[in-house]
């Protein structure tokens, strides 16, 4: 588990590149100030999640997915390292989001940092089994549905309000129970789509 954690830090390492910030422009240019924090969260977090579909890639890139049936690993641990992983960034995303939050607001905010770490985090409970079952090529087009995420939440902000002052009461439970059943499928669906490469 250690070791592929290292392979996987140390490949973003390598592959990482200041261009990513090219894409914080237009949100300052044509969003304003004031929807600068909310854009900024959630494009960070999309970049950030990003960056556990790469390592996938590099994995296929590498043939190491080929030697998923040699490695003394079973294939739950393998595809936990990703999730582990994914927790990891997602908690790193929210921890830069807050610096800046704080740089350009001034305000000890934690309403950004976890749209940032949520985005992130939910993003790979999508990404990483598609990546496994059908290639991370094939896989990205997920990324379609989150780069038009701001839009729809900008689209639907009333009617999301609307939902939360009728579910606040449960709020929680209902969130806490279907994120278990997202990660739960995410998971099987990962383990499955690793067990394949170990036949």
């Amino acid at each position: 588990m250690k070791g592929l954690l290292y392979k996987d830090f140390k490949s973003i390492l390598k592959l990482i590149s200041p261009v990513y910030l090219m894409s914080l422009i237009p949100i300052i240019v044509y969003i304003g100030k004031d929807m600068f924090l909310f854009m900024f969260s959630i494009i960070i977090g999309i970049l950030f999640g990003m960056q556990v579909s790469i390592t996938i890639s590099v994995d296929e890139k590498t043939k190491l997915v080929n030697y998923y049936r040699i490695l003394p690993l079973s294939y739950h641990v393998i595809a936990m390292e990703k999730y582990i992983f994914t927790l990891i960034i997602s908690l790193l995303t929210g921890i830069i989001i807050f610096l800046v939050t704080f740089s350009y607001s001034g305000q000890l905010s934690l309403l950004y940092p976890f749209i940032g770490f949520y985005v992130a985090l939910i993003y790979n409970m999508i990404v990483i089994p598609a990546s496994f079952y059908f290639g991370v090529e094939q896989g990205r087009y997920i990324l379609i549905g989150f780069t038009i995420l701001p839009i729809i939440i900008t689209k639907f902000n009333n009617v999301l309000l609307k939902l939360y002052s009728i579910l606040q009461t449960n709020l929680i439970a209902l969130a806490v129970i279907l994120h278990l059943i997202i990660f739960v499928i995410s998971y099987v669906i990962s383990v499955k789509s690793i067990e394949k490469y170990r036949i």
